[in-house]
């Protein structure tokens, strides 16, 4: 199962902002500023979970995923 998570983050430049990741509850694993736009990773987490995508494919959907949305 996979979860959304949120946090303050800061730039090169010293602005904070916030970031979304995901993160994968059946090995603890998470990936971190993966977007500032909740509601895609959001949606992208709904269809994970839909999918039942096995944890081993996760890097490379989220890899796939940006590459996307770039």
């Amino acid at each position: 199962m996979y979860e959304t998570f949120c946090e303050m983050l800061t730039d090169i430049d010293g602005n904070e902002y916030i970031a979304c990741g995901i993160k994968c509850t059946d090995n603890n694993y998470s990936i971190s500023d993966i977007s500032t736009d909740r509601d895609k990773i959001n949606k992208f987490v709904e269809t994970l979970n839909t999918e039942q995508l096995d944890y081993i494919h996760f890097e490379d959907v989220v890899e796939d995923f940006l590459d996307e949305i770039q």
